[in-house]
């Protein structure tokens, strides 16, 4: 039976996810390049705010919140502007209308995750790259979401890797998203 998954808008996700067979994959500074630049572009494109990222041999361990903007709920005519393929026959002016619409840009992390697992994939053309399932939990206090920004930035040293794993492109922070969080 599958568990269902809770999805909220208010605090950031931590998400953990591993390559199939837990294969050492990024030890290789091209893959990790490729992959850093594919959370970054999955996080705009899916509406997230990227607050830190790690990557490991054989994981990835990402912070990452909902960006509710200003502009949400859109309108149907910003959405119909923004989808010129979509067919709208059949949407008359109601506001269920209007949720189904905006809803097409409303993205939860599962949506994240299969954006960045299938880019980075097809990039390096590798079918069944990663594991199926990944693992979240929401970060909601300030004591959390401390010891979750220590766990990216030194899970290096957990593990025993080299120093290289604690630079670019191997670790992103955004302070100035942390201090928007809670402080």
């Amino acid at each position: 039976m599958t568990q269902r998954r809770v999805y909220q808008t208010i605090y950031p996700y931590f998400i953990t996810t591993n390559t199939k067979c837990r294969i050492w994959f990024f030890e290789n500074e091209k893959y990790a390049l490729l992959l850093y630049r594919t959370v970054v572009k999955a996080c705009k494109i899916k509406h997230y705010n990227l607050v830190s990222f790690c990557i490991l041999p054989d994981h990835l361990h990402l912070l990452a919140q909902k960006n509710v903007s200003a502009d949400y709920p859109r309108t149907l005519e910003k959405v119909r502007w923004e989808c010129d393929d979509y067919d709208f026959s059949y949407v008359k002016s109601s506001a269920g209308a209007q949720r189904r619409l905006s809803s097409l840009h409303d993205y939860t992390i599962s949506n994240l995750l299969q954006s960045i697992k299938g880019n980075f994939s097809r990039e390096i053309h590798i079918g069944e790259f990663w594991q199926s399932r990944f693992n979240f939990r929401i970060v909601n206090t300030e004591k959390r979401l401390s010891s979750t920004i220590k766990y990216i930035l030194f899970n290096y040293k957990k593990h025993n890797l080299p120093r290289k794993y604690s630079k670019y492109p191997y670790i992103y922070c955004n302070k100035q998203k942390i201090n928007e969080l809670f402080f």
